[in-house]
């Protein structure tokens, strides 16, 4: 029996997988990927049916099945707060005080830039 050894190479992220990415606006992808988290939770928690979960929103039905499948970033934060809290979910938004890391910081235009220069 022969066995072939790999070497693999490992990413250590930032936490935030829309930034290592490099996408713009990754924040706020992040924040939209979380609040679609929670209202596929909070549909599950309730055992609502799509269609109750849906009158609950006031989404039509296919509008709730493209959102629990993925299109979370077609609505807006705003939306998705207002979802939350029709599914007596309390949304709490906080910011912290500690600094990014430098890379987080850029675009991500100009660090293609100064790769590109390099």
């Amino acid at each position: 029996m022969f066995r072939v050894q790999e070497e693999h190479e490992f990413f250590i992220g930032s936490g935030n997988v829309f930034a290592d990415l490099g996408l713009p606006d990754a924040e706020e992808l992040q924040l939209k990927s979380h609040l679609g988290i929670e209202i596929r939770l909070a549909i599950q928690a309730k055992r609502l049916s799509r269609s109750r979960a849906a009158q609950k929103m006031g989404l039509g039905k296919e509008e709730l099945i493209g959102l629990l499948d993925g299109s979370i970033f077609d609505f807006s934060i705003s939306q998705l707060v207002r979802f939350l809290n029709s599914l007596d979910r309390e949304v709490r938004l906080s910011t912290s005080a500690r600094e990014r890391p430098a890379a987080a910081k850029k675009p991500a235009r100009e660090q293609d830039r100064e790769a590109t220069a390099a």
